[in-house]
């Protein structure tokens, strides 16, 4: 069913966000399917990991692990940029990628691809809740990918929309007032 709800829809889309909960949902066999459709049709593919199995993302267009993610993917703590760097590369190699944009929680985030290596501090004035951060993340680098910005460009602006997320109580999406508000 969700193989064939994905074909029927991917037609008319600018951007696939795979966004895995590790609930058996998103097998192998769908992930694989889904890419490969979207490759096919240009589209970018967007994923949020989770588990330990990361081969069903190959060839995705860019992956956001968060840190805790990344450090399991490869194997070993993450602590300089440089570990992270390295991590980046070696998960984009792997897994055949772009792109990755590791989420640092409270350090902000590091987006890592061949031609760049960026890393940008968090923009969260108070942390009350974390829930929805990833989620915030990896819509809104999305957005801006597919709206023509560029990687540094989408990487600043997914971190600010994620700094204002964590400053609410719960799950809560951001409205454009506040975002233009904290560019002020």
């Amino acid at each position: 069913q969700v193989l064939k709800q994905a074909s029927r829809k991917i037609n008319g889309v600018d951007g696939v966000i795979i966004s895995d909960y590790d609930k058996g949902v998103c097998t192998e066999l769908v992930l694989k399917e889904i890419i490969n459709k979207a490759k096919e049709l240009h589209i970018p593919v967007f994923v949020d990991p989770k588990g330990k199995k990361w081969n069903k993302y190959y060839g995705a267009s860019i992956i956001t692990p968060n840190l805790k993610e990344a450090e399991e993917a490869i194997g070993i703590k993450l602590i300089s940029d440089k570990d992270i760097e390295d991590a980046g590369k070696e998960i984009c190699k792997k897994l055949s990628l772009s792109a990755c944009l590791i989420t640092r929680g409270p350090n902000g985030m590091s987006y890592i691809s061949k031609d760049l290596k960026l890393h940008v501090s968090s923009e969260a004035k108070e942390i009350f809740d974390v829930s929805g951060a990833g989620d915030t993340v990896i819509a809104s680098f999305a957005a801006g990918s597919i709206a023509g910005f560029g990687s540094e460009t989408v990487t600043r602006f997914a971190n600010k929309a994620a700094g204002i997320v964590v400053g609410h109580i719960g799950t809560t999406a951001i409205t454009t007032a506040e975002l233009q508000k904290s560019s002020s």
